[in-house]
């Protein structure tokens, strides 16, 4: 009995790849570079096409004169669009931090602020506001025209709250901001 030589490999089998695979993948990266080559192709049209159409817009400003503009701006559409972005402007150029710190900053103890509703299409806050009694009502009122950042500070209404413990006094007043440059 003749004894035959065993082979031990403790490593991963090696498989051989076969020729149609091969040309597959060759075949499959051929195609990916011409994808990528018409892509660039296209993003260069692309890029050229937004380069040719600000140069035209450019020129037409150029060359446009005001009474020679077309009267887009009366159209309905365009006028409620533009209110509507001046409305947030509005909104947006409020110095809002400014005037919630002041208003922080002025409540005492015998003060309270309810509400804070702002009207920025007039620069202006009317605030909801309830004190201990009248003289801390007037003193919140000083202290708001002297050091709130507010200007125009008035007094809109004010009533006794009979039926509340301690019958405070609530008030509104209304004030405008001063506009920064």
């Amino acid at each position: 009995m003749k004894l035959s030589k065993i082979s031990l490999n403790f490593g991963p089998p090696t498989r051989r790849i076969h020729q149609p695979a091969w040309w597959v993948a060759v075949l499959g990266v051929l195609l990916a570079i011409a994808a990528a080559a018409d892509l660039a192709q296209s993003l260069q049209g692309a890029a050229q096409q937004d380069e040719d159409l600000a140069d035209a817009v450019l020129r037409e400003r150029a060359q446009a004169r005001p009474e020679a503009r077309p009267s887009a701006s009366l159209d309905p559409v365009v006028i409620a669009r533009n209110r509507s972005a001046l409305q947030v402007l509005a909104r947006l150029k409020t110095p809002w931090n400014e005037l919630l710190n002041n208003l922080e900053a002025l409540t005492a103890a015998q003060v309270a602020l309810l509400s804070v509703e702002p009207m920025p299409q007039k620069d202006s806050v009317r605030l909801v506001v309830e004190a201990a009694s009248a003289d801390d009502m007037l003193d919140y009122l000083a202290s708001l025209q002297s050091r709130s950042g507010l200007t125009e500070v008035s007094l809109i209404s004010h009533q006794t709250q009979l039926l509340q413990p301690g019958k405070p006094v609530r008030f509104q007043v209304q004030g405008t901001w001063r506009s920064h440059p």
